[in-house]
């Protein structure tokens, strides 16, 4: 029977000359590489990782500062335990003005219209 896709039709390596072979059950499979075999256990994370709305760098959760709604005005969390959607920055002046900046506390917060201002550069 032919082909009845135009664009798939004599493209591409059969499955014998892309490495592959017939496992169980007659799916493609790839062969066993034995590099992969003997890799160490990954460490143990340290705690919950966060990403920072300004720089968007990984960060563990101790690490960053939490800011959250409260009455419609966002706030530096510092306790980390207000209720409600949470941004992450660094402490660092540079990733709150970055995030003031390109507007990203409000899209995290997933509040818009939320007042910046109680969050103004110290």
């Amino acid at each position: 029977m032919a082909h009845r896709h135009p664009i798939r039709r004599g493209r591409g390596l059969s499955h014998a000359r892309r490495g592959l072979t017939v496992g169980t059950a007659g799916r493609l499979v790839q062969p066993r590489d034995s590099s992969r075999a003997a890799e160490p256990p990954k460490a143990p994370s340290e705690g919950p990782v966060r990403t920072c709305v300004g720089c968007r760098g990984r960060a563990s959760r101790s690490v960053l500062v939490r800011v959250a709604v409260v009455d419609g005005v966002a706030v530096f969390d510092a306790a980390k335990t207000l209720p409600g959607r949470g941004a992450w920055l660094h402490p660092g002046d540079d990733c709150l003005e970055l995030a003031l900046r390109r507007r990203t506390i409000g899209r995290a917060l997933r509040a818009p219209d939320v007042d910046l201002s109680a969050l103004a550069v110290r």
